[in-house]
């Protein structure tokens, strides 16, 4: 693996501030190229992967799994390989393209920031001037345990079943 990437690369992807702008880039191609490029990243670390993943606690076989061309690594993994790299993960606003999204973009922040100052502001506001309140609908999560009482058990439920008796 260390002998596709060439030692100028290498010494480009130690300096934190290529490294920040070339994992953004491979972010934004999407996760196959990200984690192509997160490892490229680790291989050029001094001590390669081995010292990656003594810092990051992770087996050297997991690392180089977790990083292949056909792994799968989880968010933690991917945190902690970044944490080690001195990057960390950053959440922004995704820009709105289109007039459609944008309505829906401002409809949910109105949502949101109507919801604790609507009360406040009913009191103060004149006559034929009231807005409704958005109303959040919420679905209701399916808990383990919450047909009890609904499916009943037979008593003979662990008697053979007349459709199969040739076959026992």
């Amino acid at each position: 693996m260390l002998k596709d990437i060439t030692k100028a690369r290498r010494d480009r992807l130690r300096n934190p501030v290529y490294l920040e702008a070339y994992l953004q880039d491979h972010l934004r191609l999407g996760p196959d190229e990200f984690r192509i490029a997160l490892r490229e990243a680790v291989l050029s670390q001094p001590g390669g992967v081995a010292e990656v993943s003594r810092r990051i606690g992770l087996a050297r076989t997991g690392l180089y799994k977790a990083l292949s061309p056909t792994g799968n690594p989880s968010y933690r993994t991917v945190s902690r390989v970044l944490d080690a790299l001195g990057m960390r993960t950053l959440i922004t606003h995704q820009k709105v393209r289109g007039a459609r999204s944008q309505r829906k973009l401002d409809s949910a922040k109105t949502s949101i920031e109507s919801g604790g100052e609507q009360h406040n502001k009913s009191a103060h506001k004149p006559v034929g001037q009231e807005t409704q309140k958005p109303q959040i609908v919420r679905k209701s999560r399916i808990l383990p345990g919450s047909g009890k009482g609904i499916f009943v058990m037979t008593d003979d439920f662990d008697a053979p079943l007349p459709e199969f008796g040739e076959y026992m």
